[in-house]
């Protein structure tokens, strides 16, 4: 049986109407409501916009900041690796590999990760959003998309953080933990969309191929583009 977080309401398949929802945002961050993200992010579909619209945004930051770190312990590990690798067919007492590590620090991998997981939640919450106006049954605003969306994301920042412990003991388990944190994020969401929105059956296949074919065509190209180089300067 699960209740609104916010008025104690029994939650039914039916869209909730949160008692809660007339209330004004407050300032205050409620840390029993984080964990409960943390540990259910679907309860995210629970808030009120107005009054929990903090949330939406904590999430997301929570989302970017955990894949930053990640982001830096992946270009640490790689560098690190790299100058491993020259220093043992290294002649010159090591100067290489300093030189290897040097020229790594400059290569903008953390930098060009952040930006791209950026881009992937506008464009996952803007498609999401777009189709939902478009075709779902209700109508929601964008400050609805940020407070639902955004809250279900505090547990892959999380995720993410993980990944960057991870790194320095295995980067392919890192790797692929950011892989799996990264698709349970997108079909979450996806599902998530459907519920708010009130797609009828014969709907949700298709609102679910569209968003995931222009999340997907969008994100690859981005990341062509801004990982292409970066990759590129720690190889050469």
């Amino acid at each position: 049986m699960a209740y609104c977080t916010q008025c104690g309401a029994e939650l039914t398949e039916e869209p909730h109407l949160c008692s809660a929802a007339g209330q004004p945002m407050s300032g205050k961050v409620d840390t029993s409501l984080l964990l409960h993200l943390l540990k259910k992010p679907q309860a995210g579909l629970s808030l009120s916009p107005g009054k929990d619209f903090l949330y939406g945004f904590i999430g997301i930051g929570a989302s970017l900041l955990g894949f930053f770190l990640w982001g830096l312990a992946l270009k640490k590990e790689l560098v690190s690796s790299i100058a491993g690798s020259v220093g043992s067919v290294d002649f010159f007492g090591g100067a290489f590999s300093q030189a290897v590590k040097g020229a790594g620090k400059k290569v903008p991998l953390a930098s060009n990760l952040l930006l791209l997981a950026i881009i992937s939640l506008v464009v996952l919450f803007g498609t999401l959003w777009l189709l939902g106006n478009w075709k779902g049954r209700a109508k929601r605003d964008w400050k609805d998309i940020i407070t639902y969306f955004g809250a279900m994301q505090l547990t892959f920042g999380a995720v993410y953080a993980i990944a960057a412990i991870l790194a320095f003991i295995s980067l392919n388990l890192s790797i692929l933990l950011v892989v799996i944190g990264l698709l349970t994020s997108l079909v979450m969401t996806c599902f998530a969309a459907q519920e708010i929105y009130g797609y009828s059956e014969d709907q949700r296949f298709i609102q679910f191929g569209l968003a995931m074919a222009i999340y997907v065509v969008i994100t690859l190209t981005a990341s062509n583009l801004l990982l292409k180089d970066a990759v590129s300067s720690l190889l050469l």
